[in-house]
């Protein structure tokens, strides 16, 4: 019983430790007009040609303005989502977790006059996220093809 005590004492705490060296953003941004690479860790997906196992880019039929508020509706409906900056042609959303509130940074990049957008998803911290970033990735991607 002491053992369950501690333990529900010392895991918050824990959580709460590694949420706060975890509060920065993944090294990301655009690079010479795209998205950064993902490193060579299995916690990151990405729509970059050169990725590993890369996921297609989000396409759209509609205007830039309306894909931006369709992109917008589509990351907020997942859980813990902060959108961190947003313009005319860039997100930077962070997600929670739910148990730890481990971060993880998705960033979007419309490609100008190709009607796709470019993104890539990666854990703040930690080896492998468990596949948590391109399930989330094919859940928006599904949401803007609604």
């Amino acid at each position: 019983m002491i053992g369950l005590a501690a333990a529900a004492v010392v895991l918050p705490l824990l959580a709460r430790l590694l949420i706060t060296t975890t509060d920065s953003p993944a090294p990301g941004g655009i690079q010479d007009g795209q998205l950064a690479p993902c490193p060579p860790t299995p916690n990151c997906i990405s729509s970059r040609p050169d990725a590993t196992d890369p996921l297609p880019p989000i396409s759209y039929n509609d205007t830039p303005e309306q894909a931006m508020q369709r992109l917008v509706a589509a990351v907020q409906a997942e859980p813990r989502s902060t959108i961190l900056t947003q313009t005319e042609n860039y997100l930077h959303v962070q997600f929670r977790s739910l148990v730890f509130g481990f971060g993880d940074d998705a960033e979007f990049l419309f490609t100008k006059n190709a009607n796709r957008i470019q993104f890539r998803s990666a854990a703040r911290m930690g080896h492998s996220d468990l596949g948590v970033n391109r399930a989330r990735m094919e859940r928006i991607t599904q949401r803007m093809q609604e």
